[in-house]
Order: structure tokens, then sequence, then C-alpha cells
């Protein structure tokens, strides 16, 4: 039963992100989007995906550090659960991403 429900409620976010993602992009200007997307400068990407990843791992420490006293982790599972966390905080509503980052 308490799978069921956890089903239900990730199923429901995605569903609500679903119908909000849907209703933002009715009502774009998709014309202008583009226009927009041809003048971006692209060569901010790299640089600012390596500051990401930087501030990501960086935060996976602390985090890390305030763990270890009650549970003996690894840098990548800090860094991986700390990932996860973000991602599904980008996806689901509510900030249920810290709910999966535990």
């Amino acid at each position: 039963m308490k799978s069921k429900v956890k089903s239900l409620v990730i199923w429901g976010g995605w569903g609500i992100s679903l119908v909000f993602i849907v209703w933002a992009v009715m009502k774009m200007d998709l014309a202008k989007v583009w226009a927009s997307l041809q003048m971006a400068d692209y060569r901010w990407i790299v640089p600012a995906a390596i500051l990401n990843l930087l501030i990501l791992y960086f935060r996976g420490a602390r985090w890390r550090h305030f763990i270890w006293p009650v549970k003996k982790i690894t840098r990548k599972s800090a860094f991986s659960a700390l990932c996860i966390g973000f991602m599904a905080n980008m996806v689901l509503p509510a900030r249920i991403g810290e709910f999966v980052r535990a």
C-alpha cells in the first residue's frame, strides 16, 4: 500500500508539472523565443556548466560533513544525492526533491 501512495504522489507531481509546462508554452510567442535563441551568446554555456558542477560538488561535500556524525557516506554518494534532489526540484512541484534527496 505504501508504494502505491508513493507512486501516486510521483505520478501526480509529473502530471501537475506537465500541465503547467503546457500552459506556459501555450502562452509563449514562439517566434520571439526563436529570435532570442538565435541572438544568444552560447560561449557562456560551458563555463556556466563547469561552475554549476563545482558548486554542486562543494554543496555535496558540505552535506557530507553535516551527515558524517550520523552516517559515513562517500563524496560520490553525497554528490549523487544532491544532483538527484536538484533535478527532482526542477521537475516536480512543491520542492519534492528535498524528500527525494533523503
